[in-house]
């Protein structure tokens, strides 16, 4: 079986474990997060604990996430879904409702979400091998990782509201815990992966030169992998900012719209989820038709029609599925191009770069909309957010045409020439002369 035969046997299975484990995290975080509201506890205690579970892990992984580029990455999610089932089962002996301990129970899960959060370079790092070194290719496996991930949100969504309207929080941890075994499962199932199976970054001169003169990566020190996101993507970055600053917050937004009814929040995350799947598919035929700008707009009309209901109903359900479908189009966008520009190499490190911006962002975002819900109205919030969206709409437009940077591939300018790191070019520069022509040969194609 060839490498790309094979890449399309494992594919599936892999993505199909992960949108299993991420169905049952999602159906947890959610079910735990209503469950506390309806036992009395505060929405900006629940808010706290919903951030916190999110920014520990996240400097968790700002520390250690690029250990993923060294660790292989079937043995690194295979020990991640072990533990977390552990961590996640030991939840049901602390749960006793009213009586809970919020700190014990905070602690772990932290803990679990800690575990969870550190296989995110391994599974990207799996999904660029998977990819090829086409824009075709890395767009499709990166659109596929979101929906496995994020697109999970649609069924834990539902799952969340089902468990939260008609069960337990103790049947949602062990429903958790039984999605962590499955997709250990799934993936010491896979055969053991390595890049030089599948076709990836063929014309990447910094990986050449790497392989052939360096023989060994060097180790890579913490703060490094930031410094490789924002300098080799930083108009990407600023995209990434301005996304989850307006839309971050999302569960703690929809608690305020859903007020003494917290099941509707299982809805609004469902929501969230279908408009993963659907921006998915409608990016590779219709949507992609169209430049980012007007999905900006979409996005700040959306919030300001939601800002505008005092109470949640399946209108309001589906006003935030558009605002969500108009976020997820351009987010797919930035992965896929984010994933093209990064090498193997690199690519959990850059993930793990990635991810902290994105969850300090976000669970900020819980934390103060929880702190905030009693002082600052649903509709002042609703339109500092709708303002924050034309704006940054208006500047990627901007980018856009200056070709500053291209969310799409007619946006491409007509040469791009692979980055090269700065290390990578001082290694080319003391390559030997054969080396070096070999590489210049090959980026540079025909003459």
């Amino acid at each position: 079986m060839n490498g790309d035969q094979k890449s399309k046997a494992v594919a599936p299975l892999f993505y199909a474990g992960i949108l299993i484990s991420s169905v049952g995290s999602g159906t947890f975080g959610t079910a735990l997060f209503s469950f506390l509201i309806l036992n009395q506890f505060s929405l900006a205690h629940a808010a706290l604990l919903l951030g916190l579970q999110r920014l520990i892990p996240t400097a968790v992984v700002a520390m250690t996430g690029h250990w993923t580029d060294r660790l292989s990455a079937r043995a690194t999610i295979i020990a991640a879904e072990i533990v977390a089932a552990v961590l996640s089962l030991a939840l049901i002996f602390v749960w006793h409702g009213q009586d809970s301990s919020l700190w014990l129970i905070g602690a772990l899960s932290i803990a679990r979400t800690v575990i969870v959060f550190f296989q995110l370079g391994s599974r990207a790092k799996i999904s660029k091998m998977l990819s090829g070194d086409t824009f075709q290719g890395n767009s499709r496996h990166a659109m596929w990782l979101n929906k496995a991930t994020q697109g999970g949100s649609l069924f834990s969504g539902i799952l969340a509201w089902l468990f939260v309207t008609y069960g337990t929080l103790e049947a949602a941890i062990i429903f958790d815990f039984a999605t962590f075994v499955l997709n250990g499962l799934i993936v010491f199932l896979l055969p053991k992966l390595s890049s030089s199976i599948f076709v990836a970054d063929k014309g990447d001169r910094a990986d050449r030169v790497e392989t052939l003169t360096v023989g060994r990566q060097p180790r890579e020190r913490w703060f490094e992998k930031f410094r490789d996101y924002f300098s080799s993507n930083r108009e990407l970055m600023y995209v990434d900012i301005a996304l989850f600053v307006s839309t971050g917050g999302l569960i703690a937004y929809g608690a305020r719209i859903a007020g003494n009814e917290p099941g509707w929040a299982g809805l609004f995350v469902a929501a969230y989820g279908l408009a993963v799947w659907v921006a998915g598919f409608t990016e590779r035929s219709v949507s992609s038709k169209f430049s980012a700008t007007p999905y900006w707009i979409g996005i700040a009309i959306s919030y300001l029609i939601m800002g505008q209901f005092e109470r949640a109903t399946m209108f309001v359900v589906g006003v935030s599925f558009v605002k969500d479908f108009c976020f997820w189009v351009i987010f797919h966008r930035v992965s896929a191009r984010l994933q093209m520009r990064t090498p193997v190499r690199k690519m959990g490190s850059v993930t793990s770069a990635r991810s902290v911006l994105i969850v300090v962002i976000s669970a900020g975002a819980e934390i103060l909309v929880g702190a905030w819900s009693d002082v600052v109205s649903l509709q002042f919030e609703s339109a500092v957010r709708a303002a924050i969206a034309v704006t940054v709409g208006l500047y990627v437009a901007s980018l856009v045409r200056a070709k500053r940077i291209a969310l799409r591939s007619s946006e491409e300018p007509t040469h791009h020439a692979p980055a090269i790191s700065r290390f990578a070019m001082n290694r080319l520069r003391s390559a030997p002369q054969k080396i070096r022509a070999s590489v210049e040969t090959e980026s540079c194609g025909p003459v």
